[in-house]
Order: C-alpha cells, then sequence, then structure tokens
C-alpha cells in the first residue's frame, strides 16, 4: 500500500494522467471535427476530363457529385491540375476502354480518396463491369 501512495505522490504520474486524458479529448474536439461536412462539399471537387463538349462520356459524367469539365488535351489538363485548378484529370482511350487519371496530391487525403473510388467507378461502367 505504502508503494501504491509513493507512485501516486510523484509529479510524473499526475502529469502522465492528465496526459493520458487530455491528448484523446483534444484529438477528438479538434481533430475529429476537420471532418464535419466534407461529404456535403463534394460538388467543389473539379474534374478535368480530356474530351470533346459533346462526347457522351461527358454527358455520363454530368450526374456524378462533383464538377466536370472538359479539357482538350491531357498536357492542358495536367498544366490545370498543377495550377490547382482542377483536382483530378481523366483520359478516356477509346480503343482500350482504359481510364487514365491524374489526381492532385495537393488535396486532403479524404477528397483523393473519393476522387480514387469515383474513377475505379467510372472505369468499370467503362468496360461494362457491374458497379455496386
Amino acid at each position: 500500500m505504502k508503494a501504491w501512495k509513493d507512485v501516486w505522490s510523484m509529479t510524473q504520474t499526475k502529469v502522465g494522467l492528465v496526459f493520458a486524458i487530455v491528448v484523446p479529448l483534444v484529438f477528438l474536439v479538434v481533430w475529429m471535427t476537420g471532418y464535419q461536412g466534407t461529404t456535403e462539399r463534394l460538388d467543389q471537387l473539379n474534374v478535368g476530363v480530356v474530351a470533346e463538349a459533346n462526347d457522351p462520356f461527358i454527358q455520363s459524367l454530368q450526374q456524378a457529385p462533383f464538377t466536370v469539365q472538359t479539357v482538350a488535351t491531357e498536357t492542358k489538363g495536367l498544366q490545370a491540375l498543377d495550377a490547382n485548378e482542377v483536382d483530378l484529370v481523366l483520359q478516356k482511350d477509346d480503343a482500350t476502354h482504359r481510364l487514365t487519371a491524374h489526381v492532385s496530391q495537393t488535396n486532403a487525403e479524404f477528397a483523393n480518396a473519393i476522387l480514387e473510388r469515383a474513377t475505379e467507378t467510372i472505369s468499370k461502367q467503362l468496360n461494362g463491369e457491374p458497379t455496386f
């Protein structure tokens, strides 16, 4: 019992206990509230698609939850990506039905995960695979 009293009388024990309680609470309050409402802001994500304006591929993407715009060439799309005008550049190869995607690494991880998942779904739709 004396050993237990000696442990609790040390300053390091009290400081350690305060940190063990305060740090997780600060994490919950400050860090996790940063994710609040992120899915409601999907319309702020800009996707540049290398295609003609009347391409059916562009028309199918108009239903997506993000903003879609056309770019003339992949080079111009990558320049827009570097200038943070778009968050994702998609290029469809009609011959092989392959989809090339370039994601901006300046975005938050959550936004990049959404864009990468959307790219996977779009690629599956191009190949005629079922999407869930």
